[in-house]
């Protein structure tokens, strides 16, 4: 008798064979859904493995279809950063060698997205020629925000030395960009689209021109600081030498409450050299906000005291310090430093503020407020407010001093401010690794809301005999002046817009990870750990190490940021901060460390961090190194440079090209030529077969078509003409032989 099967039974296994069956058909119909969801995903496929191993419907663009920047003698890549537009359809970067032909110490060029690829133009005129390929006072170009105007910085002395000390290789404009300009001096040039140059520097009749430095600019170029050794101005001093232009005026900024005039420096801006030619620029005025981003907002230092100079772009006020209400819209100078303590007022050093420049932040070693612990050599770090006009001590220390060294990063809207100090702040504080701050060492803070939170302890700084590492291995973490030099500094960190992260490197293992090198020597002479990248959640109070290779392998390689000096050629130009990380916490960032099995490894490559995990945005297999350059404002384009070609339009034999990993992007690629032929296609083709007659009234010029008359019974129409007809009689019996062999 046969065993019936349980309906139970039955019912799992048809179950089973269900689940089976949709497994392979959600298998095989994988690609099929995400062509659905990336609309791009037949340009991707043209791109091959690496571009369909982007995440968010990315695809490559050349953003440099020039085949530019161009390379050195030593077949190395030189440039000084990039900016990218927020929306991502512009981008800039420089070369410090021009194109072939040109005869330029630099270029700094300018791509714009269109329809059918990207448009490539330098924005730098063609100058005389100078002695060496780089020269020292080279063209500088700042641009705006939107990337729709610049400043250009170009020409300079040539006699045998120039008032700066050194030699005459500064080229200046071939034609004059300006009818009238001083030629041989330094000069600013603003440029919006294709308009004609507007001189920003010019010298009233009668005065002796000088050269003159970019310091910083409204977002927009409406407002432009600059420092010159000229009386610019009907009331200006010899010595007065800070400026703002403002759309064709020039107003000085250097004018105390009391109305004298002094020799001013923007906040955190360099010291020019001689006559501001040729600086090196290592200040962070156009990054911390020294100009608001209206203009009308210039923090500058003179004497030793920190100023505001309200509504600088106005025609001055008759009383020159802010008191009278009737004048609220004209030129104004608040002393901000201005002591409410047991210390005297004075030794303000600007470090940070707002970006409409309403709050400030700036370190002094003089006891300002109650209460206080500055001392001499040992600041602490003040807030003020512009609009309460209050001034708060935000590192009061429990027991001893602050010690403040540096800010490390801020928010536009000042709410959140990174910084460093060698004094105890938070006690006993733990952060998420359960350490505490370290009295004597770089302890990195947040200040939020005047709250104050503990985030980690950095490498220390080491100076003097004896120190292995210059400064210190953590040392541009936070703006601190180098020795010697007040008002020159660097910094390699990175924050959000909102402040809510901070990125910075760090030789220390702050999370636990193993960073020492696979191999000695790989991450510095005698080096025994290796630079890994952090990122600090504020919201969350989380520090997490984003560069450490999940899978336990040690690093090949040093992980950083590059230097802020870094983005900025070393000429006369402006500082910029690419967007590094986005206020949803992703980071963008270039290693030698392999982090993704697609990375062949053994050179740098372009890596995207997001919600815990890090992806490649170049391919990994390039060979030779990838850099990231910018990110659009809400990171859908994501520039870097890489010597691979990714696209089949880039066929100039592995230069260096600047890339665009674009959501949604890419463009079709031109048509392949023909293949070449092969066996029988390759014979040479018979000639044509001949034409087909013309029909006989196809020449007729009459009025119209006749109809031939019909030929008589046995005859045919040939040639027009009625014929015999001819008989086939063998053919016929040919053809009925082979009707009569069909029927048998």
């Amino acid at each position: 008798m046969r065993a019936e099967t349980s309906p139970v039974v039955i019912k799992a296994f048809l179950l089973a064979v269900f689940v089976s069956c949709a497994t392979l058909i959600l298998h095989c119909y994988v690609p099929s859904a995400r062509a659905a969801t990336c609309s791009n995903e037949a340009i991707r496929a043209e791109q091959g493995a690496a571009a369909l191993a982007l995440s968010d419907c990315r695809a490559y663009e050349l953003a440099s279809p020039e085949s530019v920047p161009s390379l050195t003698k030593d077949t190395k890549l030189e440039f000084g950063g990039g900016k990218a537009s927020p929306s991502g359809d512009a981008v800039s970067y420089y070369s410090r060698y021009p194109a072939s032909g040109s005869q330029t110490s630099s270029e700094t060029w300018l791509s714009a997205r269109t329809v059918n690829g990207w448009s490539l133009k330098s924005l730098d005129p063609q100058l005389t020629p100078t002695p060496t390929t780089y020269a020292v006072c080279q063209p500088g170009v700042a641009l705006s925000e939107n990337l729709d105007a610049y400043l250009l910085s170009a020409g300079g002395d040539l006699s045998s030395s120039n008032a700066s000390g050194y030699p005459g290789e500064c080229g200046i404009p071939v034609e004059e960009l300006v009818a009238g300009e001083p030629r041989g001096y330094s000069n600013l040039y603003l440029r919006r689209g294709d308009s004609p140059y507007a001189l920003v520097n010019p010298a009233p009749a009668g005065v002796t021109p000088a050269n003159a430095t970019y310091q910083a600019a409204s977002p927009d170029l409406s407002h432009i600081v600059f420092s010159e050794e000229s009386m610019l101005t009907p009331d200006s001093e010899a010595e007065s030498k800070l400026f703002e232009w403002v759309e064709g005026t020039i107003r000085e900024v250097g004018i105390l409450p009391s109305g004298d005039h002094v020799s001013a420096t923007l906040g955190a801006a360099t010291e020019d050299w001689g006559e501001g030619g040729g600086g090196t620029f290592l200040g962070l005025a156009p990054v911390s906000h020294a100009v608001s981003a209206d203009g009308e907002r210039v923090f500058f230092e003179a004497n030793g005291n920190l100023y505001l100079r309200e509504n600088a772009g106005q025609a001055p006020a008759a009383d020159a310090n802010c008191r009278t209400t009737s004048e609220a819209n004209l030129a104004c100078t608040l002393q901000i430093d201005v002591s409410k303590g047991a210390g005297t007022s004075g030794g303000g050093l600007f470090q940070f503020a707002s970006r409409d420049g309403d709050r400030v932040f700036f370190t002094s070693d003089h006891a300002l407020t109650f209460p206080s612990s500055a001392q001499a050599g040992k600041p602490d770090l003040y807030e003020f407010d512009v609009s309460a006009k209050q001034l708060v001590d935000l590192t009061v220390a429990a027991s001893g001093t602050a010690n403040v060294r540096g800010i490390s990063g801020g928010s536009d809207d000042g709410t959140h401010l990174y910084f460093v100090a060698r004094g105890v702040l938070t006690g006993s504080q733990q952060n998420g690794q359960g350490e505490v701050a370290q009295s004597g060492q770089p302890n990195l803070y947040l200040a939020r809301e005047k709250a104050l939170t503990y985030v980690a302890t950095l490498s220390p700084w080491e100076t003097g005999e004896g120190s292995t590492t210059l400064g210190g291995k953590d040392r541009f973490n936070w703006w601190e002046p180098l020795p010697g030099s007040p008002k020159t500094g660097r910094l390699k960190t990175a924050w959000s817009p909102s402040g809510r992260y901070l990125v910075f490197s760090s030789f220390k293992p702050l999370t636990g990870f193993d960073n020492s090198p696979a191999e000695p020597g790989l991450c510095g002479l005698n080096e025994p750990s290796c630079e890994e990248l952090f990122l600090y959640d504020a919201e969350a109070d989380e520090l997490v190490c984003i560069s450490c290779d999940a899978t336990s392998d040690k690093p090949v390689g040093n992980t950083r940021l590059v230097e802020r000096a870094e983005f900025l050629r070393l000429s006369p130009g402006p500082r910029y901060a690419p967007r590094v990380v986005l206020d949803d916490g992703r980071v963008f960032f270039d290693t030698e460390n392999p982090l993704s099995p697609q990375d062949e490894g053994g050179f740098k490559d372009v890596y995207q961090y997001q919600d815990g995990g890090v992806s490649l945005i170049s391919s990994g297999a390039a060979k030779g190194g990838s850099t990231f350059l910018d990110a659009s404002a809400d990171g859908s384009d994501i520039f870097f440079i890489t010597p691979e070609s990714l696209v089949r339009r880039d066929d100039d034999g592995g230069l260096p090209s600047v890339y665009d990993a674009r959501v949604n992007g890419g463009f079709a690629e031109p048509p392949l030529p023909p293949a070449p032929c092969a066996g029988e296609q390759c014979h040479p083709a018979g000639p044509p077969p001949p034409a087909a007659p013309l029909p006989a009234t196809s020449n007729f010029t009459g009025s119209g078509n006749v109809k031939a008359k019909p030929c008589r019974h046995g005859k045919v129409r040939r040639g027009g003409k009625c014929v015999k007809k001819k008989k086939h009689r063998h053919h016929h019996k040919r053809h009925q032989a082979g009707n009569n062999r069909g029927n048998n």
